[in-house]
């Protein structure tokens, strides 16, 4: 069972050993760009191949990162024409902006392998 506020699927064992695999040899490379589970392996992929798939234009994301440093992490959510703070605190993301650790600007932090260094710290 995921925890609140994720969600988990299925693959087949064949796709999940060829994945592990690779996990597991380029597990140092990974390490050094903040991925350091298997999830965050498979979260970074999934992100990677939907940016190169629909290479979208900087001015037409939805979200767009414009900072990460220390415990916050600065976005600009074109919708709303806004800069959103988001604060990490015991290893939870927290957005200023909507008041909750679980919205689509949390969601689209989380693609960003150096998210996951800062939460294991």
């Amino acid at each position: 069972m995921p925890k609140s506020g994720f969600k988990s699927y299925a693959i087949k064992e064949e796709l999940y050993n060829v994945l592990k695999e690779k996990f597991e040899h380029d597990k140092i490379k990974l390490e050094k760009i903040g991925v350091n589970s298997f999830s965050a392996f498979l979260t970074n992929m999934i992100n990677e191949k939907i940016t190169n798939e629909v290479q979208i234009k900087e001015s037409e994301k939805i979200i767009e990162k414009i900072k990460i440093v220390s415990n916050t992490i600065i976005l600009k959510d074109n919708i709303i024409n806004r800069i959103i703070e988001l604060k990490i605190n015991n290893k939870k993301i927290f957005c200023e902006y909507d008041k909750k650790h679980d919205c689509i600007h949390i969601g689209y932090a989380y693609s960003f392998p150096e998210v996951y260094s800062m939460l294991n710290k």
